[in-house]
C-alpha cells in the first residue's frame, strides 16, 4: 500500500474490514487466541487520525480501539481485544520504532485477524510478510 498521498488507501482499508465485520462477528471465539479482530499498526502520529477515519467511513459501525501506550494496553481485557472490530496499535509498542530496523508488521501493513481461520488468508498472510497466527 504505497500509494500516494490522498489516493484512498484509508478508506479502501476501512471498507475491507467493513465488509467483512459481520462474518468476523459471527466467528466462535472457542479460545483465548482467537480474534475477531483486524490489527492495524501505525505510527503514534496518525493513530488518531485512523480512528476518527475509521468512525467517519463506518459510520460508526466499527467498534474500534486505540492502544497508544503499554499502561492504555494493560486497561483492556482480552475479550474486548478479541471482540473489537478493529485494533489500532502504535508501531511503537512492537518495538519498530527504537530499534531503528524495519517491523515485521510493516511488511504486512494491515493484518486481517479475523481472516486468518481460512486457508486462503493463511496462504495470504504467510507471502506479505507471514508469521502471523
Amino acid at each position: 500500500l504505497a500509494d500516494a498521498l490522498g489516493a484512498g488507501k484509508t478508506v479502501t482499508v476501512i471498507a475491507l474490514v467493513a465488509a467483512d465485520a459481520e462474518a468476523a462477528r459471527r466467528l466462535p471465539l472457542s479460545d483465548s487466541r482467537t480474534s475477531r479482530a483486524t490489527l492495524i499498526v501505525v505510527t503514534p502520529l496518525i493513530i488518531r487520525q485512523w480512528e476518527a477515519e475509521i468512525a467517519r467511513f463506518s459510520g460508526g459501525k466499527l467498534r474500534t480501539l486505540r492502544i497508544e501506550s503499554a499502561a492504555h494496553l494493560q486497561q483492556l481485557t482480552s475479550r474486548q481485544l478479541r471482540e473489537a472490530d478493529v485494533v489500532l496499535i502504535v508501531s511503537d509498542l512492537l518495538g519498530c520504532a527504537s530499534s531503528g530496523k524495519a517491523c515485521a508488521f510493516e511488511k504486512a501493513a494491515v493484518v486481517k485477524a479475523s481472516a486468518l481461520h481460512t486457508q486462503e488468508a493463511q496462504k495470504e498472510a504467510r507471502r506479505a510478510g507471514g508469521g502471523v497466527r
